[in-house]
């Protein structure tokens, strides 16, 4: 997943859609008080091929929910 740090700050919600056509729920999650988890480096490592800019590896994420293969 690619994340711009900038779409992540509170005030990115008011510059226009990011997220269609979820930007209504995201907005208001965002709207609340805390952080973004995805901004979190310990719980979701990343590279980072430019200032500002986080590459998010979730295959990780997808394996652990990923159902036993049958034998």
């Amino acid at each position: 997943m690619v994340v711009r740090e900038t779409d992540l700050t509170s005030g990115a919600a008011v510059k226009g859609p990011l997220f269609a056509p979820f930007d209504a729920r995201i907005a208001a999650l965002a709207a609340t008080p805390g952080k973004f988890a995805l901004l979190d480096a310990a719980k979701f490592p990343y590279t980072s091929p430019e200032p500002g800019v986080r590459l998010v590896d979730l295959r990780p994420l997808l394996a652990e929910k990923a159902p036993a293969a049958a034998p």
